[in-house]
């Protein structure tokens, strides 16, 4: 299949126009999948972690507690987010 060449060319706007929407497009698809792969390395260190801290040992008992406390933690000040954002609806 062989492509014709247009008689007139294109404006030079139009070109770095469309090109630098293509770069654009590339730049975000790119971000995506460096975030994916973090949250993808970052699981895979926590289920490592897990797997190492999951023995019973005064370390991984230790360990464990603290983890739970930390998520309880951020669960509350998460509902007390909510319920400050419910106040204002009023």
């Amino acid at each position: 299949m062989s492509r014709r060449t247009p008689s007139v060319p294109a404006p030079d706007e139009s070109v770095w126009l469309s090109g630098i929407r293509w770069v654009q497009a590339v730049d975000m698809q790119a971000d995506r999948f460096e975030r994916t792969f973090r949250e993808w390395e970052a699981a895979l260190l926590d289920a490592g972690l897990r797997h190492q801290f999951n023995r019973d040992d005064e370390l991984s008992r230790s360990w464990r507690e603290s983890q739970d406390q930390f998520e309880i933690g951020r669960q509350a000040v998460r509902g007390s987010e909510r319920v400050a954002g419910d106040a204002g609806c009023h």
